[in-house]
């Protein structure tokens, strides 16, 4: 890895975040399958050599990732979604 790699991974991975969940609501069962299915797909293109679109696939799949991270955090601490604060 180069130093810069990290954050040019989080800033793409972040982004494609935000445009999951543009496209609307997802349930968290959906977006696990999602994780996993961009994960799989991941790893089978890393090992068949098509590193671009298994780099595309693993930052998908880390998208999905931080998305259930943020619904597990919102769900554990009981914080209000936007727009909900009294």
């Amino acid at each position: 890895m180069q130093p810069n790699d990290f954050g040019e991974v989080l800033k793409s991975v972040t982004d494609t975040a935000s445009e999951i969940m543009a496209a609307g609501p997802k349930d968290l069962n959906d977006l696990l399958a999602a994780m996993q299915d961009d994960l799989e797909d991941a790893i089978g293109r890393m090992e068949a050599g098509d590193y671009w679109r298994a780099d595309r696939s693993a930052r998908r799949s880390a998208a999905h990732t931080l998305l259930i991270a943020a619904a597990i955090y919102r769900m554990a601490s009981n914080v209000p979604a936007a727009g909900k604060r009294h």
